[in-house]
């Protein structure tokens, strides 16, 4: 049984973490599985727990060397503490070379380590779940990327256009990502309110996924929505490296009489089933989201995504068909389908039951796992079998 070394740079609650224990559960059942975790591993080991996996196939191993990239490095203090990582983890995989089959990189902010891999001879997967192209940084380590990994998962095609930029020999592959079924025996009974349906934004409050955007949307809307009453509950927190960004919020919508539109609940680690609570699910990102997790979850909880049209989202909704895409920065636009949304002139029960029916047929966990597992099994028939 070969031995697969998985590389898990940041533990946290959001999409990544999860895609990642849907890959080493299945992985589990033909590879042996050594997770080496930089610092934490709580939100991994809880994801697993909840999933059917063969336990004494995985150990861990805290290598508090691996290299991270991230916007804090690009000083001096961050380049010398990144480039004592490099030395260090260099050392660790020497060492480790022997025992290791393969290396699973679950995300590009660890690419590093494809790296040091491809340096130590040492076959190497890695797993993208980012779209860096608009930073230098971004561009520059998808190059080394390419020079390095063996073979690149993709979860979107916007993706795989990052990811390749203009080689055409790169070794990467699109396996859009899948999740459980949490629903599948009361989804039969959930009713959309069509007259008055419930809103719902989740994710990282940052201007980046939108909150502003869906704020000036709202603001234009009340000038002339009449006697209509509307407003979103948000689920979410600021990311760590810019903690201020909920205050920051929170006095926009005060100051522009906002506060009772958009209702902010703080982090939940059941926003994911909360979400079956509502009928219409806002994704309104205006930076170009991969793949977004909370697209999956929302079309599996039966709701109507309403997203931005130039992410991984627009891959998997058709507009008008199973969601309704709107073009980023385009207030008036996103305004004037608020309103029609919120005045039932939109029929969301069908729109909705299309994206629950999508789901079904495209993103569940099973289909994940036969594409991931397929995958590993035909690069180990290639690079490691030899």
């Amino acid at each position: 049984m070969n031995k697969a070394v998985v590389i898990h740079p940041l533990d946290d609650s959001y999409g990544a973490t999860k895609i990642l224990a849907y890959v080493i559960a299945a992985l589990t059942r033909n590879y042996k599985i050594e997770v080496w975790y930089k610092s934490n591993k709580e939100f991994l080991e809880r994801f697993l727990a909840a999933q059917n996996f063969t336990q004494e196939n995985i150990t861990y191993r805290l290598v508090p060397s691996i290299p991270v990239v991230h916007s804090q490095i690009f000083n001096i203090k961050g380049m010398l503490g990144l480039l004592k990582e490099l030395v260090a983890f260099t050392f660790i995989v020497l060492k480790m070379k022997r025992s290791i089959g393969f290396v699973y990189i679950n995300t590009y902010a660890a690419g590093l380590a494809s790296f040091i891999c491809k340096l130590c001879s040492v076959k190497n997967i890695i797993h993208c779940h980012e779209n860096q192209k608009h930073k230098i940084s971004g561009r520059a380590l998808a190059y080394l990327i390419r020079k390095s990994a063996d073979k690149i998962i993709c979860v979107s095609k916007v993706v795989r256009n990052y990811v390749c930029g203009t080689s055409k020999n790169t070794p990467a592959v699109v396996i859009m990502n899948g999740i459980t079924d949490i629903f599948s025996e009361v989804i039969d009974d959930k009713k959309i309110e069509r007259h008055n349906p419930r809103f719902l934004i989740v994710g990282r409050i940052m201007p980046e996924k939108g909150y502003w955007f869906l704020a000036d949307a709202i603001k234009r809307l009340n000038k002339d929505i009449g006697s209509i009453t509307f407003s979103v509950d948000a689920y979410g927190d600021a990311p760590p490296n810019r903690p201020t960004l909920v205050d920051e919020y929170q006095e926009y919508l005060k100051s522009n009489k906002l506060d009772n539109d958009i209702k902010l609940l703080g982090f939940s680690q059941q926003a994911d089933r909360e979400m079956f609570n509502y009928d219409v699910v806002l994704v309104p990102s205006i930076m170009s989201d991969p793949f977004p997790t909370t697209v999956l979850e929302a079309m599996r909880a039966k709701c109507l995504v309403v997203t931005t049209s130039h992410g991984g989202a627009a891959e998997i909704i058709t507009d008008g068909v199973n969601g309704i895409l709107i073009q980023k920065d385009d207030t008036c636009m996103f305004a004037r389908i608020l309103r029609s949304i919120a005045q039932g002139d939109i029929d969301i029960a069908s729109l909705a039951s299309n994206a629950r029916l999508y789901y079904e047929e495209n993103l569940t966990q099973s289909a994940f796992e036969k594409n991931i597992v397929n995958c590993f099994d035909s690069f180990t028939k290639e690079h490691i079998d030899e």
